[in-house]
């Protein structure tokens, strides 16, 4: 699928209902308008009616945003454990044997929190569906928020064990990428769920 492409499917999956401006927008192309141009009007398009659709339903963006969080935090309280130690002794021993012995300490670590964490943000962002935008964003909010706050204190801070493989990802290891990592897995998660479904809700609801 070239950029192009992408781009009018990224338009019609998280804002449906624009299809007068598909059609402008492919005219505006095929004139010449450049891909940039093209991304600049779908992003735009896309990031004004994710706030239409806000302001419009508040009530439906705050049950995103709690169902989001909630079905990530049970998740990793569930399962999250058992996901990252699962292979503390499997995947050591095997990294050791092809001679990885670094990479082994490594995951032992960090890296053994990242299946969990993945999996978690996916699972959340494909149960909230088209609104997804708005979800990721509460997310990303949060962790900046959390990232200042402890840069500002500059000492170690504890965290409810269940949100650390929320912040495991930007704080305080990879907190430069995880802030855009950990909004993109969600925004995957419900990229997936309206590409191969319907979305949850009805028309013209959030939720």
């Amino acid at each position: 699928m070239n950029p192009q492409n992408l781009a009018f499917k990224l338009l019609g999956l998280l804002a449906p209902g624009r299809e007068a401006l598909a059609g402008d927008l492919l005219e505006q192309v095929q004139k010449g308008r450049s891909a940039l141009w093209l991304w600049r009007q779908v992003i735009g398009a896309i990031v004004t009616g994710c706030i239409r659709d806000v302001r419009e339903d508040r009530i439906g963006a705050l049950k995103v945003v709690a169902i989001g969080w909630a079905t990530m935090l049970g998740f990793f309280f569930i399962a999250g454990d058992f996901l990252a130690h699962s292979g503390d002794q499997t995947v050591p021993r095997l990294l050791s044997y092809l001679g990885a012995h670094h990479a082994g300490v490594l995951w032992l670590e960090r890296l053994r929190y990242v299946p969990a964490t993945v999996i978690g943000c996916v699972l959340s962002g494909w149960i909230v569906g088209r609104p997804v935008l708005f979800y990721a964003a509460s997310v990303c909010v949060a962790l900046a928020v959390a990232a200042t706050a402890i840069a500002w204190y500059a000492a170690p801070v504890s965290v409810p064990h269940t949100l650390f493989y929320v912040v495991m990802l930007a704080l305080p290891y990879w907190w430069w990428s995880g802030l855009l990592i950990v909004p993109l897995l969600i925004v995957v998660g419900g990229l997936w769920r309206v590409a191969s479904s319907e979305p949850l809700g009805t028309k013209g609801t959030l939720w």
